[in-house]
Parts: structure tokens; sequence; C-alpha cells
């Protein structure tokens, strides 16, 4: 989960309660197990929200559960809280001022706009048992609070499934479920980003297979989220039912129905399709009830749909996509319906064995649905119908060659169902029969636990082994949830998207949730070296890191591609610095040192301009010294630039770490500098320091003679500019800043002083994240300006 982020930081931290809150519940009494998952619940809505949001929702919350409880007559508590519910609504609509949290209504709403109906339904039939910790536990459920998309749970089945098996195989379930979770939301990912692609960007008939596809294939994001959060609820208990069940091989439409968002039909079924057919099939025939029933039924999944936007969202949409869908949706279910009713159900799962035309057959209808549910939902998630037209319009433009693409994909999604269908269809004294008895504990764990392994390898294999670009990328791209291209520019998606992508419609939830992501710090564009430094860049990556796009050259640089030689009037500077420099937490183009370059080329001289950015995150100064001497001035270069921000202070702890950690450096001089201080491997970082800093300056002149020299021997110009930090310097701190200055400059170092960039800027707003004091496109574009405006200069000079 860690590895590849996961939903948000939010869930990793729920995650993590629940690892503790499982052991917790496992050892507990089984009389205290309820009320200890009402705790776990509680301290994981704590953890994601903070005290005062989970306060607000709990406090909501009781008040609503009480109302079901009033002991007055049944239909006096529904209309008590038809009252309470719509003055909830008019506080989410905004309609009444209050000091509740913006951040609440979303979780608050996916806790109660469902489940109180169904616990209304269920407390009036009296078809459950009820108490107070059940009613907690059903409510304030534990993954919850990271999911405003969440599964219609049935309180009767939350109930009667309740440790109704062998504890170990009821947790061994729930680990089941949550590994095809994780396996569904990374085949979401790579869909998403590599295969998805903008209407305006099709333009082919294969492009408009692609687009047709992709679009119902999104749906796995809301699988994979439902998969984990039933696996979670079996951790503590809960032996639910799936939430969804293989519905890319639904051979009709009423069975994709039954397979697609499983708890959503059995709710509709529970509360509006039965109760209506019922009634009425004592008044008309049975006939005319189920096509009565079936339409309201329908009907009301638009509405709820509609309610359920309104609660996460704040907005109560009438679209005609969501109307056009639907009906499709209620139309085709209730003709299959119609038939079945009229011929019965086919059930070809009876037999064991298919014969070749009933494999045929079943593969047919499985195709021909994949194919209509996919045009139900291109429509579904299409700007406009011109935009499907449009699409339509590509794709039937298709000659042989394409048509026998999309026909033999089609052709293997219906070989695939036939193989499935005959793997279910075992007899009794088959050998898939024998295969398919409940299998040992240990058996399916280490099937589990194996998966894991290669997944895991496979994610860290780029960092240790070369591997091809492409491959390395498509891995790295799982590491994240970044947008793909499209949406990156149309910030549009489908409608389950936009329920489930928190940050895009409640800044205040979002914010909770993305609270320093686990792997925040993970660079996946970084690798482990022997030497010193002991991790360099790894070439022609495109990783996400802190928030952006990072992609590193052909030579390992954070940059664009550049040749080893210069050409003709090209004016070449080499640029050295740590994590600012390299652009950490912004895009590629938003790094200043490319920011200048562009600004320089547009300026119209005779000289064209390239910056050559050799900055690693986390390399100090001996770092870079070290990193110059082995690929620097292998290129064609007429500057060098170093960047410096505290380098008295990093010197130091270059050599004190390096000591620390026994990695061999190349310099004489600071062997002799760790040996005439006792510095040798093990030496704490503490004691190293302390016996360094009155070594300080004299380490730093060292360091910077150096740089001049090798510059000077070549015929390089050597700068070193100063940039600030987007933390408030102290008293100290500036004087050190003006000392390392004037060090540079004794040591013949040009100087450019960029260290007023940020002044009058509140240095906060230049943060990438609140947790992440690295500088953002803005602070880059400031930093850019001052060094544009240093390089000017001197450029001018020279040239004058």
């Amino acid at each position: 989960m860690r590895t590849f982020a996961i939903e948000s930081g939010g869930f990793f931290r729920l995650l993590s309660v629940a690892c503790v809150g499982f052991v917790a519940n496992h050892f507990a009494p089984v009389r205290l197990r309820l009320p200890v998952f009402v705790l776990v619940s509680l301290v994981g809505m704590y953890s994601v929200l903070g005290l005062s949001n989970a306060a607000q929702i709990v406090g909501l919350g009781l008040v609503v559960i009480g109302l079901a409880h009033v002991p007055v007559r049944f239909r006096v508590r529904v209309l008590l809280m038809l009252v309470a519910g719509c003055g909830l609504a008019a506080v989410r609509a905004g309609g009444i001022p209050s000091p509740l949290s913006a951040a609440i209504w979303p979780i608050f709403g996916a806790m109660f706009m469902f489940r109180m109906i169904v616990y209304l339904y269920d407390l009036h039939s009296k078809s459950a048992p009820f108490s107070l910790w059940r009613a907690l536990a059903y409510f304030f459920m534990l993954p919850n609070v990271c999911f405003p998309l969440f599964p219609v749970v049935d309180y009767k089945s939350f109930c009667r499934t309740y440790y109704d098996d062998d504890d170990m195989t009821v947790y061994q379930a729930g680990v089941q479920w949550m590994f095809r979770g994780l396996i569904q939301l990374l085949l979401y990912r790579w869909v998403y980003q590599n295969l998805m692609v903008g209407a305006d960007t099709v333009a082919t008939p294969l492009a408009a297979a692609r687009f047709i596809v992709t679009a119902y294939l999104m749906y796995l994001k809301i699988s994979g989220s439902f998969h984990m959060i039933v696996g979670m609820l079996h951790l503590f208990g809960f032996n639910l039912g799936p939430a969804n069940n293989k519905y890319f091989y639904s051979d009709s439409f009423t069975d994709y129905w039954r397979r697609i968002n499983i708890y959503w039909k059995d709710f509709l079924q529970k509360v509006f399709f039965n109760p209506v057919y019922f009634r009425l099939s004592k008044r008309i025939n049975a006939t005319a009830s189920l096509i009565v029933a079936t339409l309201i039924a329908f009907f009301v999944t638009w509405a709820l749909h509609s309610y359920q936007w309104f609660w996460i969202r704040g907005s109560f949409p009438v679209i005609w996509q969501d109307i056009v869908f639907w009906s499709i949706m209620g139309m085709l279910v209730l003709g299959n319906m119609l038939w079945e009713n009229k011929y019965g159900r086919r059930r070809s799962l009876k037999k064991a064995s298919l014969s070749s035309g009933a494999a045929l057959k079943l593969g047919l209808r499985t195709v021909g649905t994949f194919v209509v549910v996919c045009f139900s939902w291109v429509i579904w998630s299409s700007e406009s119908m011109a935009e499907f037209r449009m699409i339509l319009g590509q794709l039937v433009r298709a000659d042989a060659g394409d048509a026998l693409v999309i026909l033999v994909v089609l052709a293997g999604l219906g070989v695939l169902k036939v193989l499935d269908a005959r793997s279910e269809q075992g007899s009794p004294g088959s050998k898939l029969a024998k295969a398919r008895r409940a299998a040992p504990f240990w058996r399916p764990a280490y099937e589990v636990a194996a998966t894991c392994a290669v997944i895991l390898f496979l994610a860290y294999l780029p960092l240790v082994y070369p591997v091809d670009p492409g491959i390395s990328n498509v891995i790295d791209g799982l590491k994240s949830s970044r947008m793909n291209a499209r949406d990156a520019a149309m910030m549009d998606r489908g409608y389950y998207e936009d329920l489930t992508n928190v940050a895009r419609f409640n800044e205040g939830l979002g914010n909770l949730y993305a609270q320093k992501p686990p792997n925040w710090e993970r660079c996946w564009a970084m690798h482990p070296r022997d030497g010193c430094p002991d991790f360099e860049l790894i070439a022609n990556k495109k990783v996400w890191f802190k928030g952006a796009e990072m992609s590193t050259n052909q030579w390992a640089m954070r940059d664009r591609p550049y040749e080893m030689s210069k050409a003709l009037n090209t004016y070449r500077i080499a640029v050295t610095g740590a994590s600012y420099d390299m652009g950490t937490g912004v895009g590629d183009d938003e790094v200043y040192d490319n920011l200048v370059e562009d600004r320089l080329n547009a300026d119209g001289d005779s000289l064209h301009y390239e910056i050559l950015n050799f900055s690693v995150g986390g390399y100090g100064p001996l770092q870079r010294l070290i990193d110059m001497d082995a690929r620097m001035f292998d290129f064609d270069l007429d500057a060098m630039l170093y960047i410096g921000i505290d380098d008295l202070y990093w010197m130091a702890k270059d050599v004190a770490d390096a000591a620390q950690l026994g990695l061999p450096v190349p310099y004489e001089y600071i062997n002799d500098v760790m040996r005439q201080n006792g510095l040798v491997k093990g030496t704490s970082f503490a004691e190293g320091m302390q016996k360094l800093k009155p070594r300080q300056e004299e380490l730093l002149r060292w360091l910077y003679g150096e740089i001049a020299r090798r510059c000077n021997e070549r015929g390089v110009v050597p700068m070193a500019g100063y940039i600030p930090n987007t933390r408030k310097y102290g008293e100290e701190k500036e004087a050190d800043l003006r000392r390392q200055m004037e060090i540079a400059r004794e040591a013949g170092l040009v100087v450019i002083d960029m260290t007023a960039a940020f002044e009058g800027t509140d240095l906060r707003s230049l943060w990438i994240a609140p947790w992440d004091s690295h500088p953002n496109a803005e602070g880059h574009r400031l930093i850019a300006s001052e060094l544009y405006a240093g390089l000017r200069e001197r450029l001018n000079r020279k040239a004058s």
C-alpha cells in the first residue's frame, strides 16, 4: 500500500490504525469485539479528520441515530428524520449558516444518506437485532472516513454475517478481498495513465474503440475501492458478500445488473423494487407489476445518484447524461427480465461442461453485453451528444484491418468468459471440483504473500538493475495517482471519478486526506550506488515525485535532452545544486534553470543558450564536487554555476556523514581532516559536527578553491549563485550566508546574489505543500527572475 501510494495519506493512517485494531479486536473477548470495532472506527476517524471534524460527525450522527429510536410511532420518527434531513441539507447547501466544518459533509453524507434508509427499513420490519454498539458500528464503520463513495452495506447482512464463520476463515477472506482491490486499483492506474485518451485526440477508428472501452474500464477504481472496504470489514468479523463479481463477464443485462455494485442492487431490490412489485402484484398481473417496479427502481437509481452527489459534492445535478444512461440501463434490464420471465432464466452453469455451441453462444452474449455497456458508459461520460457522435463517426470508418483488431480483442473476452464458466462448473468428482474444494489456510496465504513479493520485486527492480525506460516508467507510474495527460489538460472526467477525487470538490477534506502521503520522500528516479555519493539519479526516467512529474534525460540529469558537445554559437552553462535546484515538487518546465534558459533564448541575441542542470536532491557541497569530477567536465562548457544556500553547515555535514558511513572520499585533504579529528566509520553525526564546526570555513574555502581551480584549468567561468531559503533565516544564518559569499569571491568565483528573490512574499505561500518547504512554481519563477538578471548583466559585460 505504501509503495504504490494507494488512495491517500489519510488512508495510510487509517490502515495503520486498522492493523493495530485488528490485533486488539482478535484477542478481545467475544462480547467486547463490537465495542472494540467501534473504538477503532472512531480512532480511525480522528486520525484522518482530526478531533474537531470527527467530533462534529459523531455528534451529528448520534442525534440522527437518536431520532430513529425516539419512543413514538414509527411514522412520527420517519417524519422527524425527514425534517432533520431537510435541515441538514439546507446547511449542506449553504442556505443556513453553520459553524460546522465544510470538510465533514461528504463523510457524514456517506455514512447516513443510504444507510439510514436501510436502518429504518429494518427497524420497521424488526428483521435484525438492534443495540447501541450495533448502531455505532454500522454508521461509523471503520473505512468509511476515507471513502465518500461507499457501498450501501445492508444492516441486516451487517448483523447476520458478524463472525458467522471461523475467525481465521473470515480474516483470510478479508485479506484476499483487499489484495484483489489492490490489483484492481493498480490496473485502473495503468489503464488511466496509459490507455485513456481525450475525445479531442480520437482521430482513428482504433482510437475511438479505445476511448469507448476505457470509459467502462474506469469502473475498476470503484470496484477496487469496494473490494478494499469489504476486505477491511472482514478483518473485524463482518463476513459480508462481494460488492462486485466479474462484471466484465456479464452475459446478459440482468446478469450485469446482478454482478456490478451488488450492494446497490440489493438495496434497491429490498427497499424499492420488492415492496412495489409485491404490492402491485396483488392488484395487476405479474408482468405489469414487473414493468412498473423495474421502471420505478431505475428512476429511483437516477434520483438517488443525484442525491448522493448532493451530499458528497453539495449540488443536485440534473443532467441529460445521467437520464440517458439510467434510461438505457433500465430499458435493457427490463427487456431482459421480460424475456427471462417469458422463457425462463438461462442457467447454463448447471451442466458440468459446455458444448461447443453453448460455449459459442455464451461468448457471443458476453461480447454483446460488453459492447452495449461500453457504449452506455461512453454516453454517461461524454461532454455532449456531439462528442458521442464524433466518436461513433470515427468508429464507423474502420477498415478491414481495424475491424479485425477489434474483433480479435472482443473474441478474447468471449474466450475468457467461456474458460471462466468451465472453471466454475466442475462436477462433484471432477478434477476441477476437487481443486475448488476448501483450500487449507496456508495455501491461499502463500499465494497472496508470493504475489505481493513479486509485485514489490517488480516495483523496486528499476532501482537496482537497468530496465528498459519504457517499462520502468510504466512501473513507476503505478506508484502514484497522478492525472493522465488528458485530465491534466482538461480537468474533466466521468461521474465516479468526480465523486472519488475528493480534492477537486472539497478542499478541506482533500487537505485532510493529503497530509503528507507515506511515500512522499521516495523518489523513484534515484537509486543507491556504491561510493560517495551513495545514491544518484537514473537516466531516462519519468516519475511522479512530491506532487509533480519529474523527468531525467539520457545523462541522468533532471533536465531536457542535450548532446555532450555544444553546437556553434552556443553558450553553455552547467548548474550544480541540491533539491531546490533539481526542481523538487515542480514540473519539468517550471524548474528555474529552464525558465532562465528560455528567457535568454527569447532575447534574440546572436547566441543560443543552454543551461545543463546537474543538481541532485540531497547532494551537499562535497558530493557535488565529486559529481562534478565524475561527469560535468565531460561536457563542452563555457561557465559553471555552483548554487549554494547554507554551505558552511552542509560542507561540514557532508564530511561528518561520509566519516560516519565509511564512504570513500576521493580527496586526500578531506581524508586528512577526518584523521586529524579522529573521525572514523561509526563516529556519531553529532560528535563529527562538533569536531568539524571550528573548521567549517577552512573546509568551505578548500571546496570553493577546488571548484575555481578546475574551472580555470578548463577555461570555464566559475560562478557561485546564492538563493534564498523558503524558511526565514535567523541573524546567525544571515551572517553565515554573507560569509560564504565572501569566501566564494576570495576563491575567485563570480558571485550572483539571488537572496532577495523572495523578499515581500509570504514564504509559506511558496511551499510545494504545507509539510514541505521546497519552492513551488512561483518560487522558481522568482529565483529565475533574479538569476536571469544576474546572468544577463555578466553576459552583456562579457559581450561589451
